[in-house]
């Protein structure tokens, strides 16, 4: 049944504490087959019990004025009754009584923003805690200046700053001290030189109690009144609060701190005065910081523009110099701006390999702590070891393992079990030893040495992280020269890996001397095979490919066989190409199942003509060191690997690559990447493996040796036609 009723709307609202009511009526409202209605669809007895709850500013209920017997069942009656009674209630609470009612709605005012938002700074902590840290003037009273950190660029980034209250809280002072103090946790050779001025100062500072009730400034009403007033004059846009709060201290800070809140300008003058020394010291703390901190970045990572793919075009025209510069002012202001935590955790080495490091040198330190490794009996040379048998060894050797993080457990068992045949065979690869033995005189030889050694290479590949931009990237491969791996890795998350041969560290010698030849840039003895440290971008898959055979390969191997045999390209499946044109001409193999470079080779544009390729020579992957090639990276199973790079190209196909590598004459194809990914073609003598323990490599080519200061290089004497090389940019 359709009921036609006149309707009495009641609407009310809370406005400071006061009730106020309107009656007004309506023409009929014509609904269901209910005897009252609500605004929203709720029960009037719910709708007002909610709205109350939820403490709603305005509410409208409204009934019919008809007889309640209309209502409906009994049930709908006593929830009439019920709401009826909860309306008295609210209006016997009222006062502002229904005779002093209009019959118009009560029309809300706009609410003053203004006025709510600088209310709210009364209970703001953050913002009261910035209110209460005293800036020091320009000429504080601290001796101790930005100029003193002899650092032009952080001295130069410092006066642009609106304030140089960096370390202007206590959490940034002890996340600064943090980042002091962790230095030697990375293996840095770096030390701060203020750190211990700087932990004086905190200590003394520490003792000082500056957050006594007559000290602390807080917004009084008339505070509030004022600073509400003297805002409205201004173009404050409280759209962005934190922005229009930063506009207020920095009003408050400067020069209109008079005409926005007198009563803090006399405040801040009372603290500098009172606490001048004490000021000075947190200045001269500031400032220390400031300069240990941002040379802790410097040697971190601001130093090596060669770690940030992003300088690279501007490396090839001008020097290193202005980058390095750029890089610290842009450092010191974003320290200024999100504190120095963020700041410093920015420029960390990205590699997962870094921390994974930093974390490993934990196990060596507590190893030299305990004077050293436990020792391990000698071995005889031609052991046979079998599983489940005593050997006097044993223990000890357990015990090497397990301080070092190998899984072994029953430390003083004599049995050679599954569980410790496991771990040795992890510790043989994970040092690069050959597999063909278990435990023999080799193996204990590298178990004895000593941890500061270890510890030495570790914090080399940790400082090689720091020069490095590999990982900086969602996408990319790497290439490890002495681990003899490439990598392929993708959101964290490495997705490939892959056996490789690199270049030999053979000597080039004089044919006729049969003496080293120097290099011609640094007289050092040249070694024109090693596999050159390099980034690119792979933008090239070429399947049964040329091999285009390099000069200086050509005249020293294959020219001496075609003396002897004529017929030596021929019958190799080479060809000569541009004859007679001196300029011009090469040799070139010919796609076929022998070629040098097998089925597959992976391009990535660099002056050393080097790239990764496949191989016919499979069984040089069985080696555990694989330096052999003539620079460039040959790969196990790199048919997979293009595979990999294809499929994350957008472009594999399946039925086109077996056509290609099924036809017959085979012939060089070539895909170019939509995307080319980046290739970083590193040296990192160190690396922690997925089971935990390190692994300590080859250093097949002594860079780290040398650099160490282990393995002392001689130059040989000067050719007769030497000249010295151009400087570079």
């Amino acid at each position: 049944m359709v009921v036609a009723s006149k309707i009495v709307f009641m609407t009310f609202s809370f406005m400071a504490n006061n009730c106020h009511l309107v009656f007004y009526t309506t023409k009929a409202i014509y609904g269901k087959e209910r005897g009252y209605f609500i605004a929203d669809g709720l029960s009037l007895q719910n709708s007002l019990i909610g709205h109350l709850s939820r403490k709603v500013n305005v509410m409208v209920v409204w009934c019919t004025s008809h007889d309640l017997r209309r209502c409906g069942d009994d049930e709908e009656m006593n929830q009439m009754k019920r709401a009826c009674l909860i309306l008295a209630l609210l209006l016997a609470g009222c006062s502002t009584h229904p005779e002093n009612a209009t019959e118009t709605p009560v029309k809300q005012e706009k609410p003053d923003t203004m006025a709510m938002f600088v209310r709210a700074l009364q209970s703001d902590e953050a913002f009261l805690k910035s209110l209460n840290t005293i800036t020091p003037p320009s000429d504080s009273a601290s001796s101790v200046t930005i100029e003193s950190c002899q650092d032009d660029d952080l001295t130069a980034a410092w006066h642009t700053l609106s304030q140089h209250d960096i370390f202007n809280t206590p959490e940034r002072v002890r996340d600064g001290l943090d980042i002091l103090h962790g230095i030697s946790d990375t293996g840095s050779k770096f030390v701060p030189p203020h750190l211990e001025r700087i932990e004086a100062l905190h200590a003394e500072l520490q003792t000082k109690d500056n957050d006594d009730a007559d000290a602390r400034f807080t917004l009084t009403d008339d505070d509030i009144a004022q600073l509400t007033h003297n805002l409205r004059a201004t173009t404050l846009d409280m759209h962005d609060s934190e922005k229009a709060k930063a506009d207020i201290l920095e009003r408050l800070r400067g020069s209109a701190c008079e005409s926005t809140l007198s009563r803090y300008c006399s405040w801040t003058k009372n603290q500098l005065e009172r606490h001048a020394e004490e000021i000075a010291k947190k200045s001269e703390l500031n400032t220390l910081l400031a300069c240990d901190v941002t040379a802790w970045a410097r040697e971190l990572r601001l130093n090596y523009p060669q770690n940030d793919y992003a300088y690279d075009r501007f490396r090839q025209f001008m020097r290193d110099a202005p980058i390095v510069s750029l890089r610290v002012k842009g450092f010191v202001s974003d320290m200024a701006k999100n504190g120095p935590k963020h700041a410093i955790e920015r420029i960390e080495p990205p590699d997962p390999q870094y921390k994974k490091l930093i974390e490993a040198r934990k196990v060596y330190l507590d190893a030299m702590d305990a004077g050293g490794w436990p020792k391990v009996e000698n071995v005889p040379k031609n052991l046979e070891v079998k599983l489940d048998k005593s050997y006097t060894w044993v223990p000890g050797l357990r015990k090497r393992l397990a301080a070092e993080g190998y899984a072994v457990t029953d430390l003083d068992s004599d049995i050679f079990t599954e569980e410790l045949r496991a771990a040795v065979e992890l510790y043989r690869d994970l040092h690069q030893l050959n597999m063909k033995k278990l435990v023999d005189p080799t193996l204990v030889k590298n178990m004895a040495v000593p941890p500061d050694a270890r510890l030495d290479s570790i914090d080399m590949t940790l400082q090689r992280y720091r020069e490095a931009a590999v990982g900086s990237l969602p996408y990319y491969v790497k290439v490890n020269v002495p681990d003899f791996y490439v990598e392929v890795w993708k959101d964290g998350e490495r997705i490939a890996r892959h056996k490789i041969v690199v270049g030999n560290n053979n000597v080039e010698k004089d044919p006729e001397t049969k003496k080293p030849v120097p290099d011609p840039e640094t007289l050092y003895p040249l070694h024109p095979n090693r596999t050159p440290l390099q980034t690119s971008k792979i933008n090239e898959i070429i399947y049964l490919p040329y091999w285009n055979v390099p000069a200086r390969i050509r005249q020293q191997e294959l020219e001496p066989k075609l003396a002897e045999n004529p017929n030596y390209y021929i019958e190799n499946n080479y060809e000569e190409v541009n004859v007679g044109d001196p300029v011009l001409y090469y040799v070139r193999e010919l796609p076929n199942p022998k070629n040098s470079l097998g089925k597959v080779k992976l391009m990535f544009p660099n002056p050393h003509n080097t790239y990764l390729h496949d191989t016919p020579a499979k069984a040089a992957f069985n080696n555990p060191t694989r330096a052999f090639s003539h620079g460039c990276m040959r790969v196990q199973n790199p048919l997979d690997l293009a595979k990999l790079l294809l499929e994350n190209d957008g472009q594999w196909n399946e039925r086109k690559v077996n056509d290609i590598l099924k036809a017959d004459p085979p012939v060089e194809t070539s895909i170019m990447l939509n995307h080319p990914v980046d290739v970083d073609v590193v040296y990192f003598n160190t690396r922690v493996d997925d089971a935990g323990p390190v692994g300590f490599l080859s250093d097949v080519y002594q860079y780290d040796a040398v650099r160490m200061g282990k393995v002392v290089l001689q130059k040989l004497p000067k050719p007769k036609d030497w000249k010295p090389p151009k400087p570079k940019r």
